[in-house]
């Protein structure tokens, strides 16, 4: 499996997903990951994904969303949650919105491939920080996270 975070370090809450890639890449430095998984911090280079699932890996993407839900909430998606993509930049703080992540792996035929685990923003301002609520939901996330690798031969 491949992780990979995205966002933007930048503008406050929407930089979790590269956040959670920094933090999980340090803890496979020190021996702290218990399965096997490359860890790559993205930024807002979401074709990315799309490379990697082409290649014949399985991604999991992690980026802020926008879900209209309290922030620190967040969610596993898969091909299957999402309706075609419609609307250019819907759902997400890049240029290429989940859907359209989503419709991208379904064109290569390798959708079944990719999850996105969205973690609703709350804070999305200038500078390197987590808001509270986004910070408290790190833990649980990173716990959510290990299951995914962990499920995978």
């Amino acid at each position: 499996m491949t992780i990979v975070g995205m966002g933007n370090p930048e503008m406050g809450d929407d930089g979790i997903g590269v956040h959670l890639a920094q933090m999980l890449a340090e803890q496979v430095r020190r021996g702290d990951w218990p399965v096997t998984a490359d860890i790559i911090c993205a930024d807002r280079d979401p074709l990315l994904a799309g490379a990697l699932l082409a290649e014949g890996k399985h991604v999991l993407l992690i980026d802020a969303v926008d879900m209209k839900q309290k922030p620190g909430t967040w969610r596993l998606f898969t091909d299957t949650d999402l309706p075609p993509c419609r609307l250019p930049a819907s759902g997400s703080t890049h240029t290429l919105a989940l859907a359209q992540v989503i419709e991208l792996a379904r064109g290569l035929g390798c959708a079944d491939r990719l999850k996105l685990l969205g973690i609703q923003v709350g804070n999305v301002r200038p500078g390197r920080f987590l808001s509270p609520r986004v910070r408290r939901c790190v833990s649980e996330v990173v716990t959510r996270i290990r299951e995914e690798a962990e499920a995978l031969p």
